[in-house]
């Protein structure tokens, strides 16, 4: 059992299997917390994962509270609050356990007071007819090409609450082996975002649509929103860069989510940690890096290093500093977690454990990314935390920036799917 903080919540991660004792000791202890956060309102209730732990005082005290409190409430009361408890969520693994039923995502949304509605929060301004790409993040492992669907990383509400959007598809590429730099790499996503200019598929096996190298004039991208997560805009950048394809600037936008746009400090503990003997790691270590299957180090980790520190290289900083330029040059909106624990979700205590091993410099991360580097040079004044702002300062993780948990009902701070409609 470990203890990490996260702002007012203190979390008791233990990986072994729990009992019925401490399910119990822990749901009467958390139903006496009035808030997880005020900007929640509503009380931390007993669907929570299955590693938050309480130290054993606590859990004596707050039995001992809850005694002396609710001594006078009727079995009647208990029987119906017993009745209604929600069975705990497994956590997810890397980026998902596997694709959830319209079922889990209810009971998520019950449990964290998210808004299960997927109505368009904004007006399409800038026309309804936008052949939109999501482009993910790290973490998959099967090179596809272009699918309609992507359930299994983006959830099942971003492909129905798009009207701006007369096309929605989705990259799935192998994003752990290869560097995010890598020259390969860039064409694909430049071939994965012509196929979808024209609505025409794309399939890594077959090779369509493949270059010309010794065509140096860019496929110009019309009438498209690409929308990028995490590592996706590394990628994004490197394909705009090296000039296999440009973005149409009066009719095509790049919005951004969460992109290490200088790398991330986790890339640097998940290589440190990843080459000592596991039998040295402790409780914190071993619950982060077997939980997110981090080890053995892969290309796309290495590639990540946070630019300018000690492990990084001059080359990637100079890659840095290229993909930057093209960002700051191209990207139309951005939007940056700034809380580990977001909206409260199965992710909330693993990137909470996450942030807590990476040993980030700020308090402003999503667990897994700073701020700074989030934001990569673009004024920090210049984020708001309004979901209409198209620099959007959220307190959400690295998790809901995939738009899975939807958005927060109360907190105007924990919106991203709003945001994202916003943005047309």
């Amino acid at each position: 059992m470990f203890r990490i903080e996260s702002g007012d919540i203190v979390m008791y991660l233990k990986p072994q299997a729990r009992n019925s004792e401490d399910d119990e000791a822990m749901r009467i202890a958390m139903e006496r917390v009035d808030a997880f956060d005020s900007s929640y309102g509503f009380p931390l209730c007993p669907r929570l994962p299955t590693t938050i732990r309480l130290s054993r005082s606590e859990r004596e005290d707050a039995e001992r509270e809850d005694s002396a409190v609710d001594g006078d409430i009727d079995d009647e009361r208990d029987t119906e609050s017993r009745s209604n408890k929600m069975p705990p969520l497994p956590l997810r693994g890397w980026w998902s356990s596997g694709k959830k039923t319209t079922d889990d995502e209810h009971l998520e949304s019950q449990a964290a007071g998210k808004s299960t509605s997927t109505k368009s929060a904004c007006t399409c301004t800038n026309g309804a007819n936008k052949k939109c790409l999501f482009i993910h993040g790290i973490g998959v492992r099967d090179n596809v090409g272009v699918q309609d669907d992507f359930a299994e990383y983006w959830g099942s509400k971003v492909k129905t609450a798009l009207p701006c959007c007369s096309v929605v598809k989705f990259t799935h590429f192998n994003t752990v082996d290869s560097p995010w730099h890598s020259r390969g790499f860039a064409r694909e996503i430049c071939n994965a975002a012509a196929a979808v200019a024209i609505n025409a598929s794309y399939n890594t096996s077959t090779g369509a649509l493949k270059w010309n190298e010794s065509n140096s004039k860019p496929v110009v991208l019309k009438d498209m929103v690409l929308i990028a997560h995490s590592t996706g805009n590394l990628h994004l950048a490197s394909a705009l860069h090296y000039g296999d394809c440009a973005l149409d600037p009066k009719s095509s936008r790049w919005l951004a989510v969460q992109g290490p746009m200088s790398g991330s400090r986790t890339a640097n503990q998940v290589i440190k940690k990843c080459h000592i003997p596991n039998t040295t790691w402790d409780d914190l270590t071993r619950y982060v890096l077997e939980g997110f299957e981090l080890c053995p180090v892969t290309g796309s980790t290495q590639s990540l290093i946070l630019k300018g520190s000690n492990a990084s290289a001059s080359r990637l900083d100079t890659l840095y500093e290229k993909a930057v330029g093209t960002f700051r040059a191209s990207v139309y909106a951005n939007m940056c977690g700034v809380s580990a624990v977001g909206i409260l979700s199965p992710s909330s205590p693993r990137y909470v454990a996450l942030e807590a091993f990476s040993n980030h410099t700020s308090k402003e991360n999503d667990g897994a990314v700073e701020f700074a580097s989030c934001r990569s040079g673009i004024d920090a004044s210049s984020f708001a935390p309004k979901h209409t702002s198209r620099f959007y300062k959220a307190e959400i993780n690295h998790d809901d920036g995939r738009m899975i948990n939807g958005d927060s009902t109360w907190a105007e701070t924990r919106k991203p799917l709003k945001w994202l409609q916003c943005q047309f």
